[in-house]
């Protein structure tokens, strides 16, 4: 059986994913018009990369490429 962890969403909606998912899979399946200007996200808060794999109970924020954190992470 595949255990279900509990997303909050950038929106703040709230979804059930199976864990093990990519942040890219969750947000892909959220809104792929942002994910398109979407460099890197928050998971509760900490900057991580898209292929982050979640496996526990996350809130989830997008990191822009125009926003100055998302400039950085692209000059890095």
């Amino acid at each position: 059986m595949v255990e279900q962890i509990r997303i909050t969403l950038p929106d703040g909606n709230q979804t059930f994913v199976r864990s093990g998912m990519t942040v890219k899979e969750i947000l892909a399946g959220w809104g792929k018009t942002k994910l398109a200007s979407t460099v890197a996200a928050k998971v509760n808060g900490v900057p991580v990369d898209l292929g982050h794999v979640l496996t526990g109970e996350a809130a989830i924020d997008l990191i822009a490429a125009a926003s100055p954190e998302g400039l950085s992470i692209l000059r890095h």
